[in-house]
Protein backbone atom coordinates (compact mmCIF):
# COMPACT_ATOMS: atom_id res chain seq x y z
CA UNK A 1 0.00 0.00 0.00
CA UNK A 2 1.25 3.19 -0.81
CA UNK A 3 0.28 7.06 -0.41
CA UNK A 4 0.66 9.89 -2.81
CA UNK A 5 -0.08 13.43 -3.04
CA UNK A 6 -0.19 13.00 -7.18
CA UNK A 7 -0.90 10.01 -9.07
CA UNK A 8 -0.46 9.33 -12.80
CA UNK A 9 -3.41 7.58 -13.96
CA UNK A 10 -4.16 6.03 -17.63
CA UNK A 11 -7.74 7.68 -18.81
CA UNK A 12 -9.58 5.03 -18.57
CA UNK A 13 -8.63 4.47 -15.06
CA UNK A 14 -7.87 0.84 -15.81
CA UNK A 15 -4.50 0.49 -13.98
CA UNK A 16 -5.10 -0.95 -10.70
CA UNK A 17 -5.71 -4.48 -9.57
CA UNK A 18 -9.52 -5.21 -8.38
CA UNK A 19 -8.70 -4.53 -4.27
CA UNK A 20 -7.35 -1.33 -4.71
CA UNK A 21 -8.61 1.74 -3.83
CA UNK A 22 -8.18 5.36 -5.52
CA UNK A 23 -10.13 7.50 -4.58
CA UNK A 24 -10.00 11.74 -3.77
CA UNK A 25 -9.74 13.29 -0.21
CA UNK A 26 -12.77 14.96 0.95
CA UNK A 27 -12.22 18.71 1.35
CA UNK A 28 -13.26 18.05 5.53
CA UNK A 29 -10.52 15.55 6.08
CA UNK A 30 -6.60 16.45 6.77
CA UNK A 31 -4.16 14.49 5.16
CA UNK A 32 -3.34 11.95 8.44
CA UNK A 33 -7.19 11.80 8.91
CA UNK A 34 -7.72 10.48 5.19
CA UNK A 35 -4.52 8.03 5.38
CA UNK A 36 -5.99 5.95 8.22
CA UNK A 37 -9.03 5.92 6.14
CA UNK A 38 -7.67 3.14 3.35
CA UNK A 39 -5.26 0.89 6.30
CA UNK A 40 -7.80 0.72 9.18
CA UNK A 41 -11.40 1.54 7.63
CA UNK A 42 -11.24 -0.49 5.08
CA UNK A 43 -10.27 -3.29 7.49
CA UNK A 44 -13.32 -2.52 9.63
CA UNK A 45 -15.68 -2.49 6.37
CA UNK A 46 -14.28 -5.62 5.45
CA UNK A 47 -15.41 -7.20 8.69
CA UNK A 48 -18.72 -5.92 8.92
CA UNK A 49 -19.04 -7.09 5.57
CA UNK A 50 -17.50 -10.42 6.28
CA UNK A 51 -20.05 -10.68 9.59
CA UNK A 52 -23.16 -9.77 6.92
CA UNK A 53 -24.53 -7.13 9.45
CA UNK A 54 -27.14 -5.09 7.93
CA UNK A 55 -28.74 -1.73 8.46
CA UNK A 56 -30.06 -1.13 11.53
CA UNK A 57 -27.31 -3.55 13.50
CA UNK A 58 -25.54 -2.33 15.85
CA UNK A 59 -21.90 -2.73 15.87
CA UNK A 60 -18.65 -2.22 18.18
CA UNK A 61 -15.25 -2.04 16.41
CA UNK A 62 -13.02 -2.02 19.48
CA UNK A 63 -8.92 -0.77 18.51
CA UNK A 64 -10.28 0.23 15.54
CA UNK A 65 -7.96 3.44 16.33
CA UNK A 66 -4.42 1.99 15.96
CA UNK A 67 -3.00 -0.22 13.29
Amino acid sequence: MAYAEYACLPEDGVCMPDDCILALKPSNLTYEEAAAVPSRGTLALYFIRKGNIQRGQKVLIYGASGG
